[in-house]
């Protein structure tokens, strides 16, 4: 399998997901700004019109796209690990999780400070808005080492990758340090870290004269 991921993007989570369930992928690296495929092999809206990573590339050609649908799917791969819940419970509280990285932290919040086209009212009310939104995640966990419970899950994936970018738009954790460092200390969040913070700011300077301003810096 062949996963599409931009550097720092949310695919970010996934690599995260596939590391720790041992399932083997691929990389493609994507410029999104561009619109291409970093290596410089096709224009990247051709294999998808949604113009967004990730993607994943199934052995037999077809396709999921989506952060939530990818990591269950990844997951699933490791059947006798507990990456979705140890228990019933734990699972839909994993769901939760995932949907809450989805709609109020990564639309929310990330997607708006950004994007290229935000205005800069959005931008402020984002920044306003986070302090509410990460007390949220620090009272859904409640004390628990991760969010659903004892052990790292998919939802652990996308909020570990949340922290990542919001510390560099400078956002304050305060609410959820303590699970942010739980987080960025595990060996797959570690590695994922290695791996694309190089590749981020190679791409930023390949792709600096559609950007502009690092999205780092915004």
């Amino acid at each position: 399998m062949e996963l599409y991921f931009a550097p720092y993007a949310c695919s970010m989570a996934v690599r995260i997901v596939a590391d720790a369930a041992g399932v083997e992928l691929t990389y493609r690296e994507v410029d999104l700004y561009a619109r291409r495929f970093a290596d410089g092999e096709g224009d990247y809206p051709t294999a998808n019109p949604r113009g967004q990573v990730p993607l994943l590339l199934l052995d037999d050609r077809d396709t999921l796209v989506e952060v939530s649908a990818i990591v269950q799917y990844l997951a699933a791969k490791k059947p006798e690990g507990d990456l979705m819940g140890a228990s019933d419970r734990e699972r839909y509280k994993v769901l939760e999780g995932l949907s809450f990285a989805a709609t109020e932290v990564h639309k929310r919040l990330l997607f708006v400070l950004g994007a290229q086209g935000s205005p800069t009212e959005a931008r402020t009310y984002a920044r306003q808005s986070a302090p509410a939104v990460f007390a949220h995640v620090a009272r859904a966990v409640d004390g628990r080492p991760f969010y659903a419970g004892e052990s790292f899950t998919v939802a652990d994936a996308y909020f570990a990758w949340a922290f990542i970018v919001a510390r560099t738009f400078r956002l304050d954790l305060t609410p959820v340090e303590p699970y942010a460092e739980r987080l960025a200390a595990l060996p797959s969040v570690a590695r994922a870290l290695e791996i694309e913070t190089p590749l981020a700011h190679a791409s930023w300077r390949r792709q600096r004269g559609l950007i502009g301003e690092a999205p780092w810096l915004r």
